[in-house]
């Protein structure tokens, strides 16, 4: 259960990130920082638990778990093996 929230939790700040908004003034550039600084500050506050979860799925690559496959789901997984 933990690991689905903290993948969940991963995705969804991703699609945040990066996310096309682009301000076309003054106040709306504004708005655009305010919700970088929440996003900073919410991924600060998981730090230890974004840590705890990278580590895991870094073991279980390492131990060629069955699971490893659904933590290489993607190929911008950098700690998988060929």
């Amino acid at each position: 259960m933990y690991v689905c929230r903290c993948s969940s939790w991963c995705n969804e700040m991703q699609a945040r990130i990066t996310a096309d908004d682009l301000a076309k003034d003054v106040s709306g550039a504004e708005a655009l920082i305010s919700r970088h600084k929440e996003n900073k500050t919410e991924i600060d506050a998981r730090v230890k638990d974004i840590t705890r979860f990278t580590q895991k799925g870094k073991a279980l690559i390492a131990e060629r778990n069955f699971l490893a496959s659904e933590v290489c789901n993607n190929n911008d997984c950098r700690y998988c093996m060929d």
